[in-house]
């Protein structure tokens, strides 16, 4: 918008996506919902989303009153856990389904919202929302504008605005936030009327050793370097060791600390860096 303050100012939305496009979005997102490694309970999440879509869709169609269309998701918990790909899977199903009208997947982080001065923070956060009508945009990393130990302390503005920005453009725009599970919590703190506003949090949790070794047998292949019997079982006791090591201070499991998939695909990485080194060494 022009004016943040004006809803006659704000820029019009993409054309939408054809019916074939729709039809290719939601074969994608069942796909990728398909291969993703445990996250049971975020699977059951996901299709109750879809489900409530398809309803509305059909009742919609039927020119019977729906409410309102777009739901704001939170998506909270440990690093590594695959927040981001859901995200990527909702907005296809939203966009599959009808519920926005284009398939744009918008990513923000602080760095994109938030400025040293408080206009500034107000027009770049409404930029970014413009730029996502129509569509989804998902705002990672929420702890950086909640966190308070820094100099300039605008990340509260940017949520303001964008409290604002759901309520006037509840219609044309899906927001998803990610963060930590207690950033989740202070993010919803800052402002009351954004209960309000999500009205769905989806919770992830640690992968414990078999699902690391899983994705590691995933992961290990497109490396050109599969999982022996051997490896697997000394990868599964190393992951085992970790995902039951609690630090007492701050009640993390170590895994969620080196970042639960990340850490597997570091494995992967290093384990093929000494592999090639071997084989270089060995002529």
């Amino acid at each position: 918008r022009t004016n943040i303050w004006d809803p006659a100012t704000t820029p019009t939305v993409d054309r939408a996506i054809t019916e074939d496009r729709r039809t290719a979005l939601l074969k994608e997102s069942a796909d990728e919902m398909a291969n993703l490694i445990g996250l049971e309970s975020v699977k059951d999440n996901i299709e109750d989303i879809a489900a409530n879509a398809v309803v509305a869709g059909k009742l919609r169609e039927k020119g019977l009153p729906v409410g309102e269309l777009t739901e704001n998701i939170l998506l909270s918990g440990p690093a590594g856990t695959g927040k981001t790909q859901v995200a990527r899977i909702l907005a296809k199903i939203f966009a599959g389904h009808g519920v926005i009208e284009t398939d744009k997947f918008v990513e923000a982080t602080e760095e994109d919202l938030v400025s040293k001065y408080v206009a500034e923070t107000r027009e770049k956060t409404s930029k970014v929302i413009d730029s996502a009508l129509g569509g989804v945009l998902f705002i990672d990393e929420i702890y950086t504008l909640v966190k308070e130990s820094r100099e300039h302390n605008h990340g509260k503005e940017a949520i303001e605005g964008l409290l604002h920005r759901l309520e006037n453009d509840r219609e044309q725009l899906v927001v998803i936030v990610a963060g930590y599970e207690e950033d989740i919590d202070k993010f919803l703190r800052t402002n009351s009327g954004l209960l309000g506003r999500f009205t769905q949090r989806i919770r992830f949790r640690s992968y414990d050793a078999d699902q690391l070794v899983a994705i590691a047998d995933v992961l290990a292949p497109k490396a050109g370097a599969p999982l022996t019997a051997d490896a697997r079982d000394t990868l599964r006791a190393a992951c085992t060791e970790i995902y039951n090591d609690i630090d007492p201070n701050t009640g993390l499991r170590r895994i969620d600390t080196l970042g639960n998939g990340r850490f597997i695909r570091q494995v992967i990485k290093h384990a093929s860096t000494a592999r090639n080194r071997r084989l270089i060494r060995a002529g």
